[in-house]
């Protein structure tokens, strides 16, 4: 009830990958020259780094963050990979998870075959291209969806934190929140102390330990078994982002495991203050969220020169996000169709613009039209066919 008189419920659509969602929601919540977005971007600037762009195209937001996500993977960043490589029999039954893992082992094929031709790189980076695309690229279950890793590098970079509240109704009925990927966050200092705090996400919000950059603020997202369903703003503002400090959400603090007197004692200037303490030593802070930072500037650098051959192909707008052409009238920002291409047509698109052989991924373009499998979601009876093909490929 609470939630419900403080907080203005936004419902994530049903669209593939929820995380990209709720970043591109954050990042159009915001203005460039809203409160979040200047005192981010003061840190940034005090790192010689290039402001982050707030409002614009929801679409467009999507397919950057996914890029840019895809090209920073490195350090402690895993994107599931593995586990698509090695599909337990339950889960393909999925038809995501089904056809990704069949683009990732005709790639692995494709380049083990070639093996004695290019470099270990070219695996990588066909890995990379293929994190990279979104539904508006290959379909909603087309894709590879944004996960808790791809969250958590994402919080990282905006230094804001993710607090999800999971009802879960599988077996049994049951709640309980925590942040993002907390199992990853350090409860140490630099030099490897102990630290004892009066809550367990005090660690979050702890101005005595010197080494560690304070989030500015936090969002709140429900999830309902495994999908996102909504993301909480308050009431009257046009942020999504709730700041360290704010009294309005005071009497949540029990759920969100934060000392009352430790969360009072924060606000955005003592906070900026403190962060840019942090950046003038020049120190790598206990989380290591200034190496996303700077991975996120590298990446920016590699995207200005590679070219998205996906984006180049002319997006049938009205067969993906409309149900039926008998039904025109149902649109939806998010596709209704399922599948786009062919897994072959993907893997040969993906491992040519991995070679940098654009003559032939602007020939694979002019051809799309003849790989096109537009299977929609209501076509029961063309999935279930489709999945049995799919398996057969693995």
């Amino acid at each position: 009830m609470s939630l419900q008189c403080n907080f203005t419920g936004i419902k994530i659509p049903d669209g593939g990958s929820c995380c990209d969602w709720i970043a591109g929601a954050v990042i159009l919540s915001e203005s460039n020259s809203s409160i979040f977005a200047t005192y981010l971007n003061t840190l940034r600037k005090h790192q010689n780094l290039e402001n982050l762009i707030f409002g614009g195209n929801s679409e467009d937001i999507i397919q950057e963050i996914r890029l840019l996500y895809s090209a920073s993977i490195c350090y402690d960043y895993d994107p599931g990979v593995s586990e698509l490589l090695n599909l337990d029999e339950e889960n393909k039954d999925s038809l995501n998870e089904l056809y990704c893992s069949v683009v990732l082992w005709l790639l692995k094929r494709l380049y083990s075959h070639d093996r004695g031709k290019v470099s270990n790189y070219t695996f990588h980076e066909c890995v990379r291209r293929c994190i990279s695309l979104t539904p508006s690229d290959v379909g909603k279950y087309g894709c590879m969806w944004g996960t808790d890793d791809f969250l958590h590098w994402f919080q990282r970079l905006y230094n804001i934190r993710v607090f999800v509240i999971n009802i879960q109704t599988f077996d049994y009925n049951y709640t309980y929140g925590d942040f993002v990927n907390d199992g990853l966050v350090y409860e140490g200092t630099n030099d490897g102390k102990e630290k004892v705090h009066g809550n367990k996400n005090d660690k979050y919000f702890d101005l005595t330990d010197e080494d560690r950059l304070i989030p500015y603020g936090i969002i709140i997202v429900l999830m309902e078994n495994a999908h996102f369903d909504t993301i909480f703003k308050l009431h009257g503002e046009s942020s999504l982002i709730i700041p360290a400090g704010s009294q309005k959400v005071e009497f949540l603090l029990p759920y969100l495991q934060i000392t009352p007197i430790l969360w009072s004692s924060l606000n955005t200037d003592v906070i900026k203050d403190h962060n840019k303490k942090i950046l003038d030593r020049e120190k790598v802070d206990t989380f290591k969220d200034l190496n996303v930072w700077f991975d996120h500037a590298f990446a920016k650098e590699r995207i200005g020169s590679m070219v998205n051959h996906f984006a180049n192909i002319l997006h049938h707008k009205k067969i993906q996000n409309t149900k039926s052409d008998l039904d025109s009238t149902v649109y939806s920002s998010v596709p209704f169709c399922s599948i786009r291409y062919s897994p072959k047509y993907v893997v040969s698109l993906i491992y040519c613009t991995a070679l940098l052989h654009d003559s032939d991924c602007d020939t694979l373009v002019q051809c799309s039209e003849s790989c096109l499998i537009n299977l929609m979601e209501s076509e029961e009876t063309a999935e279930s066919n489709f999945l049995e093909y799919l398996r057969l490929q693995i």
